[in-house]
């Protein structure tokens, strides 16, 4: 896989991912989820060790028959709400302050962080405006702006993008999922979602390291 086409790989997994994290999931995501194209980019960015996580997701979906589909999908929609929305406790918030901050409370220093993030690389995201700018769904949403920004300007390297990418990897995307894949495995019926958070982060790790490859090669 060159380059610029790896690059578009990563903005696929990251367009995925950040779609499965930011609403109450539909059938056409479980769809996309496990289609071969999904399979095919995950089995070529991520390596054997990490691919185990995707494994499991894979067969936990494909030992459903049609109509256990539906139900499967209709119980996830509701642990989604549960554990993401509320209108009571949530189990498992889905924003960064909450587990950087000292108070663990929305609207937090690391939420006026990422704004000036994405705003330092020209970006307004989707999302922005509807849910605080910490949302894992928008954090994910910058980092396929920032891939598929790579790809555009391939074959040409822009080391500032890829620089930008990998900070926000280190400062903020794996500062805090570990802490949200660990509340995740405390909640109750929340398998589906621990399974999709562990592939997650296997993604953001291989990233990590590939950029960080990338920088140093391209010095």
């Amino acid at each position: 896989m060159d380059f610029a086409s790896d690059m578009v790989a990563r903005a696929y997994c990251y367009q995925v991912f950040g779609s499965a994290f930011a609403a109450e999931p539909e059938r056409e995501l479980f769809d996309v989820l496990f289609s071969k194209e999904t399979r095919a980019v995950f089995d070529a960015l991520l390596p054997e060790g990490e691919r185990e996580s995707y494994a499991r997701y894979r067969d936990l979906w494909a030992s459903f028959a049609d109509d256990e589909r539906a139900a499967f999908v209709s119980d996830q929609r509701g642990v989604y709400a549960r554990l993401f929305e509320g209108p009571s406790f949530l189990e498992a918030p889905i924003w960064e302050s909450v587990y950087v901050s000292d108070d663990g409370l929305l609207f937090q220093e690391s939420t006026l962080e990422v704004r000036r993030v994405y705003a330092s690389c020209g970006l307004a995201l989707e999302g922005q405006g509807n849910e605080a700018d910490d949302h894992l769904a928008i954090e994910l949403d910058f980092m396929r702006r920032l891939s598929l920004r790579l790809a555009e300007g391939a074959p040409s390297f822009d080391a500032e993008t890829a620089k930008a990418q990998r900070d926000f990897l280190e400062a903020h995307l794996l500062k805090w999922v570990p802490r949200f894949a660990q509340r995740l495995g405390e909640a109750e019926g929340a398998e589906f979602f621990v399974l999709l958070c562990e592939l997650l982060l296997a993604l953001l790790r291989t990233d990590k390291e590939s950029l960080d490859s990338l920088l140093q090669q391209r010095a």
